[in-house]
Order: structure tokens, then sequence, then C-alpha cells
């Protein structure tokens, strides 16, 4: 296997740009995951030739996705709650993972739901066509 390193940006506003080497040390998946998640469209990076090209939100997203299923989330689920973000929210889950994000991810371990407010959340893994939503969800303690 042939290493490759770290290219620097390309002029197309990117800040950084990490290899699939890069990808895996950083998050703990194996090369041959990454390139499955590709093929599957799970998180599809920039193709260089035969190299895959990852943007600082792409790694973001697959860091994410690896501990979902280290926690035990089916990829099935985890790419329910990715196709519910774009198509219904119009945003990807970087957007999402973004401390400025007007909406925020939480898990019990069992369920993925997603925060709009402290007022409402709205389960995705459920009916993610007709999301379930609560008026007076306790707000989260800062302790």
């Amino acid at each position: 296997m042939f290493k490759t390193k770290r290219v620097e940006a390309d002029g197309s506003g990117e800040e950084n740009v990490f290899s699939s080497t890069d990808v895996s040390r950083l998050s703990g998946v194996s090369l041959r995951q990454l390139q499955w998640w590709d093929e599957q469209k799970v998180v599809s990076p920039r193709h260089a030739g035969h190299r895959r090209l990852y943007s600082l939100e792409e790694v973001v997203e697959v860091s994410v996705i690896a501990e979902l299923r280290k926690k035990g989330f089916s990829l099935q689920k985890i790419r329910r709650v990715l196709r519910f973000l774009q198509r219904e929210m119009g945003r990807r889950l970087a957007d999402v993972l973004n401390p400025e994000s007007d909406l925020h991810l939480l898990t019990d371990g069992k369920t993925i739901s997603m925060e709009q407010d402290r007022e409402r959340m709205v389960d995705v893994l459920k009916t993610p066509s007709r999301p379930c939503s609560w008026s007076g969800y306790p707000t989260r303690s800062a302790g």
C-alpha cells in the first residue's frame, strides 16, 4: 500500500484536504471501510485519480459516524439520519455539528434525535418523513 500525504489547499478555497490514510488515522476507520462508505455514498469525498481527498467537514462526519457505529447504531439508521438532514433540513451532518448551528443531534444510545430548540424535539429515526414533535420538552441542564 502506498502512503499518501496530506494535500494542502489547491486554490479551490479549501484550507485543508486529507488523504484516506490521514482520515483513517484520525478517525480509526479502516481504509476499506472508507472506500465502502464512499461507494455507498455515506461520505463521498472528492476524487483525484484513484485517491480520495476529504475536506475537514468530511473528516468530522467520518469521525462522528464511526463513533455512532461504535455505540451500536446500524449504518442503516445513520444513513436515515443523513438523508433526513439532507432532504428535509437541507443540511449536511457537518453543518449540524458546527457549534453555531441552530440544530443539535442528541442520542440516548438507542435513538438519535434532533433538537431544533429547547421546546421541540424531532425523532429522526421513527418517522423521518413525518417527524414527531413534543412541546414543553425539558431544557438541558448545564451541569
